[in-house]
């Protein structure tokens, strides 16, 4: 088994990316599911990007 896999931390679960528009709008997204491999942050992040927007935050909505 690899070793660093299991030091990796569980991001399993539904997450949302908390954004600001460029007209000063605050938008949540749902961002999906994710498994241990996967990077949220990252995704909402580049999700922001994608819409020329601020990012403000990713959270974890469940599982």
């Amino acid at each position: 088994m690899d070793m660093e896999l299991l030091k990796k931390p569980n991001l399993m679960g539904k997450y949302e990316v908390n954004f600001r528009t460029r007209t000063g709008e605050v938008v949540s997204e749902s961002l999906g599911y994710f498994g241990t491999m996967d990077d949220p942050e990252k995704a909402g992040r580049d999700r922001v990007r994608g819409q020329a927007g601020e990012f403000i935050s990713v959270i974890h909505v469940g599982y």
